[in-house]
């Protein structure tokens, strides 16, 4: 694999970052959108019925050994399921049903692989969702090799009037990994796809697993450190769970391994975090599924309390994101 480039100067790496002046310890993606877009944010997950290449045989079959599609993907364990309009606004009302001041969201087209499609159907599906005033942007999930100079055009063209972010499965830098979690792709896969959305002016987010029984924890720690050399504008952190419906569930079954714990995992966070750049914002910092197909670890299921582990652990340490990064304060 071919050394990352350099991440371009910011000043957010030599000045103190303006979320500090907030009282945060990390840059919260949604933190950036209410600055961005003046008011809460929140995502509604819509499912275009699209499949993964790993799953069909283009690619491989049998899918990620950690995925299971419905677990993972809100839009697919909803009884609802109607065309794009309807599953927008469907979603729109959930949330707010729970988030009573929220009005305005992000398309998130999340399960499976969303590029995996004709230009111009993903363009009418793109278009479809911002004919709804309340939506401010669009997220696109997608695999680092199913990303076609096409689809790319249609991405930038959606980019230069409105927020687009791609989500790309990265996972790992180490092909040992990669091949491990039937990834079909190798991480120079990875690099390129990241290269080539930030020069068309695309956002990217970066998804990252932590706890792959391949890998140290040095090893952990280097993918979102590369990732974001290589110039991701997000970062979402997993840790490695067993889902009930996902290959893994068979190969933990069969051979158990060892998983993170709570507070080997929430100090890896913070390590993470006191290296990546302040200038990175962070969507996710767990995994997250239904208890129903949670086979392990089961600490998992107390999602609200991670966040406030970390935070405990950062203001503990004295330290927040971006202080131990080359720059940071």
């Amino acid at each position: 694999m071919r050394p990352c480039p350099p991440r371009e100067a910011s000043d957010a790496a030599t000045t103190p970052p303006e979320w500090r002046a907030d009282g945060l310890r990390f840059f919260a993606y949604g933190h950036h959108l209410k600055r961005k877009f003046g008011q809460r944010v929140q995502k509604v997950s819509l499912d275009a019925g699209f499949v993964c290449p790993n799953v069909d045989g283009t690619v491989a079959y049998g899918g990620c050994v950690f995925c299971d599609i419905k677990s993972f993907s809100p839009s697919r364990r909803q009884a609802f399921r109607g065309g794009i309009a309807e599953q927008l606004a469907h979603g729109m009302a959930r949330v707010r049903s729970r988030y009573k001041k929220c009005d305005a969201f992000i398309a998130y087209f999340q399960p499976s692989t969303n590029t995996r499609v004709q230009a111009h159907k993903l363009q009418d599906l793109i278009g479809a969702v911002f004919a709804e005033p309340a939506v401010r942007g669009v997220a696109v999930s997608a695999r680092p090799d199913c990303l076609a100079d096409d689809i790319l055009e249609v991405l930038a063209d959606a980019a230069r009037e409105h927020y687009v972010v791609v989500e790309l499965g990265i996972q790992s830098i180490h092909d040992e990994s990669l091949a491990w979690m039937n990834r079909g792709h190798d991480a120079e896969c990875s690099r390129v796809a990241t290269r080539r959305c930030r020069e068309l002016g695309l956002e990217v987010t970066g998804h990252v697993i932590l706890g792959l029984p391949t890998e140290t924890e040095s090893a952990m720690m280097a993918t979102p450190l590369a990732i974001a050399e290589w110039g991701v504008t997000t970062v979402k952190l997993h840790n490695l769970m067993v889902i009930r419906g996902a290959p893994l569930n068979r190969v933990y079954a069969r051979e158990p391994f060892e998983l993170l714990s709570c507070d080997r995992y929430v100090r890896m966070v913070c390590d993470i975090l006191e290296r990546l750049p302040p200038d990175i914002r962070i969507d996710r910092i767990g995994g997250d599924a239904p208890p129903q197909d949670l086979v392990a670890p089961r600490w998992r299921l107390e999602k609200a309390s991670l966040r406030k582990r970390i935070e405990d652990e950062l203001a503990r340490r004295g330290t927040w994101q971006g202080k131990k990064a080359e720059g940071g304060r």
